[in-house]
């Protein structure tokens, strides 16, 4: 499945980069796209873990994390 997430507190490609890395090693994740300048996250993962899962991971690390809802997503398209 793919999910949205808001990620808050990126302040740099480095920020970006951590937490694309971290992602990416969890069990269960096929694909993580984190985008700086939006300040989102795309994750491709399986059954293996929820958004909650990733969530706590991100948040972990120390940066804030939500899963974006449609209502999100129409806002940044305008």
């Amino acid at each position: 499945m793919e999910k949205e997430f808001n990620i808050t507190g990126m302040v740099c490609a480095g920020c970006q980069q951590n937490i694309q890395k971290t992602v990416k090693k969890m069990k269960g994740v096929h694909m993580v796209n984190v985008n700086l300048v939006s300040s989102t996250m795309t994750v491709n993962f399986d059954d293996r873990l929820t958004a909650q899962d990733i969530i706590d991971q991100v948040t972990g690390i120390g940066y804030g994390a939500t899963e974006r809802t449609s209502i999100d997503a129409s806002v940044s398209n305008r």
